[in-house]
């Protein structure tokens, strides 16, 4: 009997078995699957990246033979770092400015006669001069040095720029015009900062008669420079944020000027001598103190673009009805409302465009100017 019972226990501990592997050989081969599919894909995904990092190399080999062979198989080419060839041979394409403001050192390897600009902004003066002892040459047309003390700059390399076309020194502590100027005689346009000291007046005759434009923000005039009256060529002039409430001699704004900037120079009325520059098209007198009371009639009818922002306009002067050219207005910042004369602007032919930001005693956008056609900015 025991036997028996032993027996039966056996076969029922052989079936339980027989199930339990039965239920396994179900469940491996599925999780077995589903694990190989998982490595499969990150195998595939680790291929396709390698195939792409081999694409990308060998463009950047391409570029890098391409780059050796036009400029003579220069053994400094292989120094270069292959990030850098790429940036500049695989994407920047070809190039003809150096901005050492935020090149690195190794773009040296452009020869010099592939480099028309240069730009420097708050470089010591030593890399500086390292730089325009490497560039300088013939092939410069513009340079441009700021925030930099110039004081030890090596003005005999710049000199080798003697086809330079612009020269911008901003915030350079510069106390008089180079010296040089009058050797650059191809200079067309010229922006500089200039501090006098107050026993040694700047020598305004280094100015080259080659100027189209001029710019001297800053320069602490209080006189116009006669110089300007024998720049015959010079169309661009801009003497913002000088002290000129005082000056006496107008006279010495040259009437071939298309441009002229008086912004932020303490004037509180027309110069008279705008009213010869018969070629004036645009004129600057934003952050003055000029009103509507002004004298309004020594502005030629040639002007296209006025800028008369934060000045003291209550009212639209009436001899406005002459700038039959003008097509754009700026008098943002001033006192004007919804009394004020827009009738006269209504009834110049090109005018297009009028800014009133900031007029705050005005409510709505003039009717008149709406319905003329003219946009008008609030």
């Amino acid at each position: 009997m025991n036997l028996h019972k032993i027996v039966i226990g056996v076969c029922l501990c052989f079936t339980m078995l027989h199930s339990l592997e039965q239920e396994w050989s179900i469940e491996a081969p599925l999780q077995e699957n589903t694990a190989q599919e998982a490595f499969l894909k990150s195998l595939e995904e680790k291929l396709n990246q390698q195939e792409a990092s081999l694409k990308k190399i060998k463009t950047i080999q391409k570029n890098q033979d391409l780059f050796k062979k036009k400029l003579g198989n220069k053994n400094f080419l292989t120094a270069l770092p292959t990030e850098m060839f790429h940036a500049i041979t695989g994407y920047l394409g070809p190039r003809n400015i150096v901005d050492l403001s935020a090149a690195s050192k190794k773009l040296r390897l452009l020869t010099q006669g592939t480099i028309t600009k240069l730009n420097f902004d708050d470089k010591p003066i030593e890399i500086i001069n390292q730089a325009l002892e490497r560039y300088a040459g013939p092939q410069v047309k513009s340079l441009l040095i700021e925030n930099t003390d110039l004081s030890d700059l090596n003005w005999q390399l710049v000199q080798r720029c003697n086809n330079l076309e612009k020269l911008t020194l901003l915030e350079a502590e510069l106390t008089q015009l180079p010296q040089i100027l009058p050797s650059l005689t191809h200079l067309k346009y010229l922006l500089v900062e200039v501090t006098p000291e107050e026993e040694e007046p700047i020598n305004w005759n280094l100015l080259p008669n080659t100027l189209e434009g001029l710019s001297l923000p800053d320069c602490h005039l209080t006189e116009l420079p006669q110089r300007l009256q024998n720049l015959p060529q010079l169309k661009y002039l801009f003497l913002h944020r000088n002290n000129l409430s005082a000056a006496q001699n107008w006279d010495a704004l040259p009437v071939t000027l298309n441009e002229l900037s008086l912004g932020t120079c303490s004037l509180e009325e027309l110069p008279p001598r705008l009213s010869a520059l018969t070629h004036l098209t645009e004129l600057d007198l934003n952050y003055n103190q000029i009103d509507d009371e002004a004298q309004w009639d020594r502005l030629p009818i040639s002007l296209e673009k006025l800028y008369l922002g934060k000045n003291g306009f209550l009212d639209i002067p009436a001899q406005f009805n002459r700038l039959v050219n003008l097509t754009v207005l700026d008098l943002h910042n001033n006192d004007l409302d919804d009394d004020s004369n827009w009738t006269i602007l209504s009834q110049l032919p090109k005018l297009t465009e009028v800014d009133l930001t900031n007029n705050y005693n005005l409510t709505v956008a003039p009717p008149a100017l709406v319905n003329a056609g003219i946009t008008v900015r609030r």
